[in-house]
This record gives structure tokens, sequence and C-alpha cells, in this order.
């Protein structure tokens, strides 16, 4: 039970800044500048949306409550080395990363996930940052149990997994979703290389018939060929469907 409390902590902070962006977005000017999107946002829907992103809140509370008081032995807090506190932070990341780039991509590619699980997701088609907890619960269940993966093959390979690692990486994890749907011209991670700014996610938002499956790490949507690159070279096809989709999210608005 150690564990528990300043996890909870970190996702309760995380998601206090997360609804307080997420008002100011809606409804003050103070950001207007800084949108990606011209697109207005549709009325009320922070207030639509919240009870979903409550319930959503709910289920991680009650998994990260269940899942650290019942398993909470494979994590110590004992002193290593800074190597091992990074080398686990990016190990959890990479697991977290490649796993969730292929679940959201074949929630995608597979009709009838895309239009039963994934579809409500992408009717914030202008997102805002509390918008990563407006899913369906089985996208939300199956998204985060890769974090339980990775830190269950740590305990094999090492022994242990560092608690410091994994509240490092809950940290991160947070953040950097508020920020990918934000709405906002990223300010920090378009310095990080290799890691996807909320540009990148909005693209995918916009125009999520074309690519960008990727969460954290852009490197996966290039190498297997799924970033979307706009311009003149942007086939006729892709801006078919990317028209249609459009025409339909305006639609269902």
């Amino acid at each position: 039970m150690e564990w528990v409390l300043p996890t909870l902590s970190i996702f309760l902070v995380a998601n206090i800044v997360g609804f307080t962006s997420s008002y100011l977005i809606l409804y003050t000017s103070l950001f207007e500048k800084f949108r990606i999107q011209k697109r207005p946002y549709p009325k009320g829907a922070l207030w639509e949306r919240l009870p979903l992103v409550a319930m959503n809140a709910g289920i991680i509370v009650v998994s990260v409550t269940v899942g650290l008081s019942l398993f909470g032995w494979v994590f110590t807090k004992a002193e290593v080395s800074y190597w091992i506190l990074i080398g686990q932070f990016l190990f959890i990341l990479l697991v977290d990363d490649f796993y969730f780039y292929w679940w959201h991509r074949i929630m995608h590619e597979n009709k009838t996930l895309y239009k039963k699980v994934h579809k409500i997701h992408h009717r914030a088609y202008t997102p805002f940052p509390l918008d990563y907890l407006y899913v369906h619960p089985i996208e939300l269940i199956v998204g985060y149990g890769s974090i339980g993966l990775a830190v269950l093959l740590l305990y094999l390979m090492q022994g242990y997994a560092c608690i410091h690692s994994f509240w490092a990486y809950a940290i991160f994890r947070t953040v950097h979703e508020l920020d990918a749907h934000s709405g906002i011209k990223s300010a920090v991670f378009t310095r990080v290389p290799l890691i996807a700014e909320a540009e990148h996610h909005d693209l995918h938002h916009a125009k999520p018939t074309l690519g960008n499956y990727a969460t954290a790490l852009k490197l996966w949507d290039k190498i297997l060929k799924t970033e979307i690159v706009l311009g003149e070279k942007t086939s006729k096809k892709a801006k078919a469907e990317l028209s249609q989709q459009e025409l339909q999210t305006e639609t269902n608005a």
C-alpha cells in the first residue's frame, strides 16, 4: 500500500492541471493565438465529456489501488545507480509506447473496433487536454495494460522494478498525454529529440484516416510508414479520405 498514495497523488495533481487548462483553453482567449487548429470547439464539450472522463479516471484509480496493493512487492525504493533508474524508465517507455502504437493502429484498421470503441475518442476532432481520458473504457483498460506488462518484464529480467522510474514515467506519460491533446502548439516537446509534440497527435485527430498512430515516440510512425506528410506529395487517395473523414466528423459533431 505504500506506493498507492504517491502514485494517485501524481494522477490527481496532473488531472487538476488538465481540467484547469481545458477550462482556460475552452472558455477564455488566453491560448487562442497558440491553437493548432482554427476550427471552433463544440459548445459545451467539456461538460458533455466530463462524465466519461470522470468514469475513466475512476477506473484508473481503482486499477492503480488494487494493482499496487496486490503486486507492489515487485517494486523497490532501494538506492540504485542513475543508469538503472534511467534504463528502467526508458524500458517502460519503449514497451508501453510500442504496444500503444499497435493497439492504436489496430483500432483504426479494424472497422468493428473503430466503430464500437475508438470512434468515441475521435469525436474530439479539435481536442483539449482532458480528452486523453475521453475514450471507451475498453480502449483505456487495454491501452494502459502495457505499463503493467513493462513492470512485469522488468521484474522477470532484473528481479525488481524501481518505483522512482515508475513514478517518473507516470509523470511523463500523463503530462505528455495532456500536451498531445491540448490543441496548443508545443513549447517543450518540440525541443526533445524523437518525442512527438502536440502537433503530431493533433494532426491525427484532425485527419484520423491518414496515420500518426504513435503517442510519445514518433519514430514508430517513421519506421512503419504511417507518418502523415501533407503537401503537394499527399496522394489523391489520402486527400479524398481526408475530405470524406472531415465531412463525417463535422456531420457527427
